[in-house]
């Protein structure tokens, strides 16, 4: 009986310390926010400059935007359904 209530207490104490452990070692190492650090996996993004931007579509944002529209705006009937 001493033996079982020995056991448990020991368990509980070495689960406990994991617990605290873990919780202190993600409070310590969190890096410093990073402006290409990725918002769902923390992980730090390389983020390269666009290599064909202006090339065969506009290199403007606004201009890319309003051909796309055009494209839209000129059919003639509904895109086929995906599904």
């Amino acid at each position: 009986m001493k033996e079982e209530i020995l056991t448990t207490i020991i368990t509980f104490l070495i689960i406990a310390a994991i617990l605290v452990g873990g919780i202190w070692f993600m409070a310590h190492n969190k890096e410093q926010e990073h402006p290409n650090m990725s918002p769902l996996s923390g992980q730090k993004q390389n983020v390269r400059e666009p290599a064909v931007a202006g090339q065969f579509y506009p290199a403007d944002a606004k201009e890319l935007a309003n051909q796309v529209d055009g494209f839209w705006r000129g059919r003639k009937k509904s895109p086929p359904a995906l599904l």
